[in-house]
Formats: C-alpha cells, sequence, structure tokens
C-alpha cells in the first residue's frame, strides 16, 4: 500500500491536529469545571469564555485548513 504524502500541505498535516487538539483541551477544561474552585464570579466567568474560545479557535483553525485549498 502507497500512501501519497507529496500532495498534502504541510500547514494540512500539521494544522488539522493542532485545531482538533486545542479544541479537546477547551473541551477538557469545560469538562473539569474548573469555576467550582474560583471565589469570584468574575474569575469564573473568565476561564468559561477562555474554555469555549479555545473551543472555538481551534474548530475553526481545522475547519479553515480541511476546507482551503
Amino acid at each position: 500500500m502507497n500512501l501519497d504524502l507529496d500532495s498534502l500541505d504541510t500547514l494540512d498535516v500539521l494544522a488539522v491536529p493542532t485545531g482538533i487538539f486545542v479544541a479537546l483541551v477547551g473541551l477538557a477544561t469545560l469538562a473539569g469545571t474548573p469555576w467550582t474552585y474560583e471565589t469570584s464570579t468574575v474569575a469564573a466567568i473568565g476561564q468559561i469564555l477562555g474554555a469555549v474560545g479555545a473551543v472555538v479557535l481551534g474548530l475553526a483553525l481545522a475547519w479553515f485548513v480541511f476546507t482551503t485549498e
């Protein structure tokens, strides 16, 4: 079985798994409920927004690189 990797760009090979990894880290952060350890509401909101932002950024990176030529 021959696998032709010459047609793949290095950015595609690295960016898609990186985007998926960043999204999974954001989901793991949300699953760990870090806001339960904060006494400040502002800090808890910041942690939630950061985790959701990581998910959005990771999925956007993977989608953008995967769908562009």
